[in-house]
């Protein structure tokens, strides 16, 4: 009987090794496997990672999109022509960029979005529709904003700024986007008793500047370049004057300077 038992016993213990190595055989089948698409994966992450640094995600959503910088009172876009690219004859330096804002478009001389501080900038006084941007290959060709603008696009730039008691007397195009400028409207503030002239930019920002004065009832806005309006008012004694007002910028300073004419009518109604 002991030896049956002892029997048994070897016998269970060849079905415990038999099951131990069956149990290693799978691990090694198991870790091949591992091994292998482990191995795959690696490669297609190796295959990805050269189009991740080829193709550009874009700028974050909440950021400004666009390379430009802003010279002379107008602003000028990256043309995508690419960045190696030759100056052209008749271009010389004009200054460097200065300051970098990449969350919004700002209008101060030399300053820009998408570039380093430092990047040196050319002009030509002949031809004030380009420039160019040095880049450490060559150079890339920026434009200045040229957009199809209408009256109708400055009005609706208007009725949404518009408060209560604000009355929309006529608007005007400024062709050369003088500052940046693309529109300027006439307007009656009733309740403050002014009349009004707000200056806007293609995001519909705007500058205003009011006058304690009567509008005529024929006010013959106009647009006179380098960004002067001229509009009629009315004196007391009824007589019509001319009114001309001037909008620049500095830095973050916006000047307006006024004339008219009020003295010559005066003088002239007088005689």
């Amino acid at each position: 009987m002991s030896e049956v038992k002892q029997f048994k016993a070897k016998k269970s213990s060849a079905k415990q090794s038999a099951g131990r190595l069956m149990t290693v055989f799978c691990l090694l089948i198991l870790l091949i496997l591992l091994s292998a698409c482990s191995a795959r994966r690696e490669e297609q992450m190796g295959q990805e990672a050269p189009k991740e640094n080829l193709i550009p995600t874009g700028y974050p959503s909440e950021e400004v999109q666009r390379i430009t910088v802003y010279y002379q009172g107008n602003r000028y876009w990256y043309e995508a022509t690419g960045f190696d690219g030759q100056l052209e004859d008749g271009f010389e330096k004009v200054g460097e960029v200065n300051c970098v804002n990449n969350l919004e478009y700002l209008e101060e001389e030399f300053s820009g979005t998408r570039l380093d501080v430092g990047q040196e900038i050319y002009g030509n006084e002949a031809d004030d529709s380009r420039i160019f941007v040095k880049y450490e290959n060559g150079f890339a060709e920026f434009a200045r904003q040229e957009e199809n603008w209408s009256q109708e696009d400055v009005l609706t730039m208007f009725s949404d700024i518009q408060k209560d008691g604000w009355e929309y007397i006529n608007c005007v195009l400024m062709p050369d986007y003088a500052w940046g400028r693309i529109g300027a409207v006439l307007f009656l503030d009733n309740c403050a008793g002014t009349c009004n002239v707000a200056f806007f930019n293609a995001d519909g920002d705007f500058q205003q500047c009011g006058i304690g004065a009567i509008i005529a009832d024929e006010p013959d806005f106009t647009y006179l370049g380098d960004g002067a309006v001229s509009f009629q008012l009315k004196a007391e004694d009824g007589s019509i004057y001319t009114y001309i007002l001037t909008l620049s910028i500095d830095g973050n300073d916006v000047i307006f300077q006024a004339r008219d004419n009020f003295k010559e009518k005066v003088n002239k109604g007088a005689e």
